[in-house]
């Protein structure tokens, strides 16, 4: 696992061969030694590096592979996380319809969890997928319960970021007094 914090670390400090290269040693040696948990975050991680490169159809792979352990395993909220980042690839594909089902699964995850910031994080990408869809009244719904929750929580900066994409909404509907009060 620790060769997967470096691979992580090297990510976020832009050095990605050397990311994808410390992501395979570490895959290699959790397999070896059969280490299903050590082998979910590595999958997990390794998902997360290839949807950070816009290798989506990779990162499915890897996301579904961690998410079968983590199921097995019953860490639900890593099985969660794992939903989301799904939607999040399905989404850039522009298939928001399976990004949408992977969401809800997430969804009723964290309200059992009582995760109330996943909650509204989650509730904001389903907002964007019926944005995307255009959907609007559906998006609006579900980017007023994230807004909600980042008012009750402090999160200002979420809050502020909800709002302009529902004025953005409003605009495309041509409902500009709508949208100027939420600016």
């Amino acid at each position: 696992q620790a060769h997967a914090c470096l691979a992580m670390t090297f990510n976020l400090l832009e050095r990605f061969e050397d990311a994808e290269e410390t992501l395979e040693i570490a895959l290699g040696l959790a397999e070896e030694q059969n280490n299903d948990s050590a082998l979910a975050i590595i999958y997990n991680y390794l998902g997360i590096y290839y949807k950070g490169q816009k290798i989506y159809k990779k990162a499915i792979r890897y996301f579904e592979k961690g998410l079968k352990i983590q199921q097995k395993l019953q860490d639900n909220l890593t099985e969660a996380k794992l939903l989301n980042n799904l939607a999040g690839c399905y989404a850039a594909l522009g298939d928001n319809k399976r990004a949408l089902s992977m969401l809800e699964r997430s969804q009723t995850i964290f309200y059992n969890l009582e995760e109330t910031t996943s909650i509204a994080n989650s509730a904001a990408e389903m907002g964007s997928a019926y944005k995307n869809m255009k959907i609007y009244d559906k998006a609006l719904y579900h980017y007023n319960r994230a807004k909600g929750i980042y008012i009750s929580t402090g999160m200002r900066l979420r809050e502020g970021m909800v709002l302009t994409i529902q004025a953005d909404i409003y605009n495309v509907l041509e409902s500009f007094n709508k949208s100027k009060l939420l600016l």
